[in-house]
């Protein structure tokens, strides 16, 4: 008789989303409020990168003054990275 033998591996996944580039600050003269753009942050992930988060949304309008900008990415398994961080900053002409 013959007998199937399986073996079965399990791993979690704890590494978090690798971040591959992160746009840098932004300084801009503007008589006023302003949109802003900038091109997006990019990740790598050992699993999936499922989620990226903006703490301010990319082409949002930013009043004069500096305003911080945190992005984290989150992979299948739940872990983030909220490494890429920058400012943008509006100064009156």
């Amino acid at each position: 008789a013959a007998r199937l033998l399986t073996n079965v591996a399990f791993f979690t996944d704890k590494e978090a989303p690798k971040l591959l580039k992160c746009p840098a600050n932004i300084h801009q003269v503007s008589g006023g409020s302003k949109v802003v753009t900038w091109v997006e942050p990019s990740y790598s992930d050992n699993v999936k990168v499922t989620k990226i988060e903006a703490s301010i949304p990319n082409g949002s309008v930013f009043s004069l003054g500096t305003t911080n900008v945190v992005y984290t990415a989150f992979d299948a398994n739940g872990n983030r990275n909220d490494d890429c961080a920058f400012y943008v900053r509006l100064r009156r002409k």
